[in-house]
This record gives structure tokens, C-alpha cells and sequence, in this order.
């Protein structure tokens, strides 16, 4: 659980420990991250097939 520190100079949810960092990490920041990731992965396979595997690469032509 993140401090009450939404009246202190860090602004609301400012993490203050290692603990509360990854508290505060395992929100939106890490589903940001992980979209990313998963976005590249799959543009990978996508290109991947696509080079290599012909009944793959004849479905976008």
C-alpha cells in the first residue's frame, strides 16, 4: 500500500520504498510495458511467417 503522500512534494502516489515502487510499478506502468511487448512479439511472429512460411505469406497478397 502506497503512503497517503498526495498532500507532500512527490505528488500523489510518490513511492517512497523499494516496496511501494513496485507497488505503484505493478499498475499501469507495467501493462504499459508488457502492450509494448507483446505488440513486438507479435510483429516478430508476423514477420517471421511471413518470410518463411508461403500459405502465410499468400494471405496478405
Amino acid at each position: 500500500m502506497l503512503r497517503n503522500s498526495d498532500h507532500m512534494a512527490g505528488g500523489p502516489g510518490d513511492p517512497k520504498t523499494g516496496r511501494e515502487w513496485w507497488s505503484y510499478f505493478k499498475g499501469w506502468p507495467l501493462r504499459v510495458v508488457l502492450s509494448v511487448l507483446a505488440f513486438f512479439l507479435f510483429a516478430l511472429v508476423v514477420t517471421v511467417l511471413d518470410q518463411h512460411v508461403y500459405w502465410f505469406h499468400a494471405l496478405f497478397r
